[in-house]
């Protein structure tokens, strides 16, 4: 199966994926907070299966200014467990 090998400041965060996920994705968001006007940048690694339907999340973390992130596209037979899987709505 293909999966996400993610590295954060060359240590290595997690292997992400699974044989029966539609989608795989990985990104870094910008956010401003309401509140205290306070910018939040996270990284998040998530993938989605259509049937059933679910949402899990293997990476969730707030960045910091420096930080370095790697993916790495691999071949593998094995990827961690993801760190929450939730039912969503089709």
């Amino acid at each position: 199966m293909l999966a996400f090998e993610i590295y954060l400041n060359n240590q290595k965060v997690c292997t992400a994926g699974g044989d029966g996920l539609d989608t795989l994705t990985s990104t870094v968001g910008f956010f401003k907070k309401q509140a205290q006007g306070q910018p939040v940048t996270m990284l998040t690694t998530a993938g989605v299966r259509l049937d059933p339907p679910r949402i899990a999340t293997w990476v969730q973390r707030q960045l910091q200014v420096g930080d370095r992130i790697e993916i790495r596209l691999v071949e593998t037979t094995k990827a961690d467990e993801p760190t929450t899987s939730e039912i969503c709505a089709p």
